[in-house]
């Protein structure tokens, strides 16, 4: 859970990486969906963008993540 860049060795996305280990813990207890499934992918996809963002060096839209 505790993901570390190793270009410039800060913490990233910690809040979100427990985020959806607690909602993917809660599923597996459940057998439901903690969220709806769209909810879950969007948060996949901004975790996404941030590491597509961070090794590009460029702005990353949400949108554009969600269509690939």
């Amino acid at each position: 859970m505790y993901a570390r860049s190793e270009t410039i060795g800060d913490p990233e996305y910690l809040s979100g990486t427990l985020q959806i280990v607690r909602l993917f813990r809660q599923m597996l207890e459940t057998g439901q969906p903690s969220v709806p499934y769209d909810d879950a992918l969007e948060r996949v996809a901004l975790l996404d963008a941030g590491l597509r963002a961070h090794e590009s060096r460029q702005r990353v839209f949400l949108k554009d993540v969600m269509k690939s």
